[in-house]
């Protein structure tokens, strides 16, 4: 948003998506989030994508060696969703 010349002024910073859309709902300001929390609002908000869309890059925290039957199948099941959601 700096890069903009956008200098927010936050009244409210929350860690939980839905305090954030009730402070919406209320009129109360805006969220910026990733898609896949806006995709889970309950409230009565309208969700408008960003154009053009933000790349963001994340990672998986692990200890080193062997990864744990749980830490596979999450890797099996998300890392090729990503990718096609990344293309």
């Amino acid at each position: 948003m700096a890069a903009a010349g956008i200098r927010p002024r936050a009244a409210y910073a929350v860690h939980d998506t839905s305090a954030a859309f009730a402070l919406v709902e209320a009129g109360l300001g805006i969220a910026l989030m990733n898609d896949i929390y806006a995709r889970t609002a309950e409230a009565e908000v309208a969700v408008v994508p960003l154009a053009p869309a933000r790349i963001v890059e994340i990672g998986i925290a692990a200890p080193p060696g062997r990864p744990s039957p749980a830490l596979a199948a999450f890797e099996a099941f998300a890392v090729p969703r990503l990718q096609r959601e990344a293309r």
